[in-house]
Formats: structure tokens, C-alpha cells, sequence
């Protein structure tokens, strides 16, 4: 077994820094599928929409997804956990 020098590795990093530079990291999960749209969602929620109702309209269109994944894709904070953090301080 031969063992690995100083350049090997440096080279073997260098290579590897080349072909992740060059890759597109790929983006997995409803949420990181509906990232582009949020700003259209967020028009959809500021127009009266609820959550529950974007939901079922895109189970209708055949988009499975849950209303906590739309929640975070839209960038809300649960109201449950807002509650906890001010019985913290209070």
C-alpha cells in the first residue's frame, strides 16, 4: 500500500474543488420545488387567501403538499412557537 503525499492530496482537492465549482447542487423537497413561487403564494395569502385553501386548491391540481411545508416556504413562523417565546419572557 503506497501512502499518500502532501501533493497527492492537494492535487486530489484541487481536482475536487474544480468539479464542485462546475456542479449545480440539485435542489430536493416540495419546499425547495416551491421556493421560486413563494412570492406568488405570499400575493395569494395578502389577497385573503388561507393556507389551508392554497392547500387544497393544489391537491386539486394533483401537488401534494402540507400546509406546514407551505407555511415554511412562505417564511412564517408557527404561532404556537411565537406563543411559547412569550411566555418565556414574560
Amino acid at each position: 500500500m503506497t501512502e499518500m503525499t502532501e501533493y497527492d492530496i492537494s492535487a486530489a482537492m484541487s481536482l475536487l474543488d474544480e468539479k464542485l465549482k462546475n456542479a449545480q447542487p440539485k435542489r430536493r423537497g416540495r419546499k425547495a420545488l416551491l421556493a421560486p413561487y413563494a412570492d406568488q403564494l405570499r400575493r395569494y395569502v395578502a389577497a385573503g387567501w388561507s393556507r389551508k385553501e392554497i392547500v387544497a386548491e393544489m391537491k386539486a391540481l394533483g401537488i401534494s403538499i402540507s400546509a406546514g411545508t407551505l407555511r415554511n416556504v412562505l417564511g412564517e413562523k408557527s404561532v404556537k412557537r411565537e406563543s411559547k417565546m412569550v411566555k418565556t419572557i414574560a
